[in-house]
């Protein structure tokens, strides 16, 4: 049946198609009257319940049962608790999580399009997970512990005064990103981009100059000194 015999065919009713249901009109019933169908739900309408634009949320507001297939535009989170959370296909655009702790939350194809993190714990996140187009991120003042960048674009991405250790960030394109205050412990960077990478203010990195392209890459006296282990060279 094309669309001009759906808005036709007498059970439908045309205004409620137009707008993305297909609600029953009344028809007549045997024997005279008007007998009402059954209504069927207008589509779409979850996905307009779940957009959020410019709200503040904390621990008390946020119904985390309520966060899958989520839009979020310039929306502060502030003070939550996100435990084995479920943030998949959940699209965080121009947000800021302040003092929330993220722990163990899927993030399967989740979109982060210029999302900030302030003062958050993030504990077991595998950000490679995401959708990759316009992923954009910062950091400040964070711990990153057990977190997975896997092959993610970093360019330009602020690390500023973070904690980071048992982290991956194999395959990651970190040109020109800035590690100004951070400490690492336990952190891999192998087979990365780090053009022009800002290291200078940062302590406890090891990283392999032979696996990972790092020219115009800066870094400082005394941690540079972890390259020596991979060039073979013993400073007595």
């Amino acid at each position: 049946m094309d669309q001009q015999e759906l808005f036709d065919f007498p059970l439908f009713d045309r205004e409620a198609i137009a707008k993305g249901g297909k609600v029953a009109a009344s028809v007549p019933a045997p024997g005279g009257g008007i007998k009402a169908l059954q209504s069927i739900k207008p589509a779409f309408t979850d996905a307009e319940e779940k957009y959020f634009y410019d709200e503040t949320f904390t621990e008390e507001s946020l119904d985390t049962d309520f966060m899958v297939g989520a839009s979020y535009e310039s929306c502060v989170f502030s003070h939550c608790q996100f435990n084995k959370t479920c943030f998949n296909k959940t699209t965080f655009q121009d947000c800021t999580f302040q003092n929330c702790q993220i722990l163990l939350t899927k993030m399967e194809n989740t979109s982060l399009q210029n999302v900030r993190f302030v003062n958050c714990k993030l504990l077991g996140i595998t950000f490679s997970e995401c959708n990759q187009f316009s992923f954009s991120l910062d950091f400040r003042e964070c711990l990153l512990d057990t977190v997975v960048f896997y092959g993610d674009n970093l360019k330009r991405v602020p690390f500023y005064n973070c904690q980071i250790r048992n982290s991956d960030f194999t395959g990651c394109n970190l040109s020109e990103a800035s590690f100004d205050g951070s400490r690492f412990q336990e952190t891999i960077f192998s087979d990365c981009q780090m053009d022009k990478a800002d290291f200078t203010a940062a302590t406890g990195y090891s990283i392999d100059p032979y696996s990972n392209k790092i020219k115009g890459a800066k870094f400082s006296l005394p941690d540079a000194q972890s390259f020596l282990p991979f060039l073979g060279i013993i400073i007595e």
